[in-house]
């Protein structure tokens, strides 16, 4: 993303050839390509997740979506994090999970009760933003798991790179974390990139 080289896009959903409801004809059909397809099936894949779970916040309504989603549903070898994000929506994964994973806490500006006020919030995705490697680069970031179940749940932290993927390594703070139900845990991810490696892969 331009500005602050957050990572975009968050999910893929179908978006090529899609046939709906066209507008103001009774019963018949319009195809289009593109966002304005591919959009409300995200909408609505949000819609069924608040529905199943009415207290999350809307970022927890949003990490379920892209926590859950399908590297897989792409044609073979055509997924890309740069164009897929986390991978296709999968709207019945979506709304039964009870765990989701936090990534960067946005902070907020402004004072409560005033004007222009916006609270901070999770972001779905962990970013490491854009940095100039002069030199090795490392910096640690914390995940935070929630768990909305009624039973504890024990989670093992695992990378799994992309044929896309530079040089680089993922290490967590743990080899195994235990999210009592109702609660929540944070789990510190550090990457390290060497500067040699990405000269490199250029």
């Amino acid at each position: 993303r331009n500005g602050d080289s957050a990572l975009k896009p968050d999910i893929t959903a179908p978006g090529v050839s899609t046939i709906s409801t066209a507008s103001s004809t009774g019963n018949k059909g319009y195809v289009l390509s593109g966002t304005s397809m591919a959009s409300p099936h995200v909408a609505g894949v949000a819609a069924l997740v608040r529905q199943a779970h009415p207290t999350w916040t809307t970022e927890e309504v949003k990490a379920a979506i892209v926590n859950t989603g399908n590297p897989g549903g792409f044609a073979s070898g055509a997924y890309r994090v740069t164009r897929g994000g986390t991978g296709l929506v999968s709207p019945a994964a979506a709304v039964s999970t009870s765990v989701i994973a936090l990534g960067d806490l946005v902070p907020g500006s402004g004072e409560p009760g005033k004007p222009g006020f916006l609270a901070g919030f999770h972001n779905s995705n962990l970013s490491f933003g854009f940095e100039e490697l002069g030199a090795n680069f490392s910096e640690t970031r914390t995940i935070t798991i929630r768990n909305h179940g009624s039973t504890q749940v024990k989670l093992t932290p695992s990378v799994a790179a992309s044929a896309q993927s530079r040089p680089a390594t993922v290490s967590f703070g743990a080899r195994n974390v235990t999210v009592p139900a109702g609660g929540e845990v944070q789990l510190s991810v550090t990457l390290n990139v060497p500067a040699s490696s990405v000269l490199r892969a250029n």
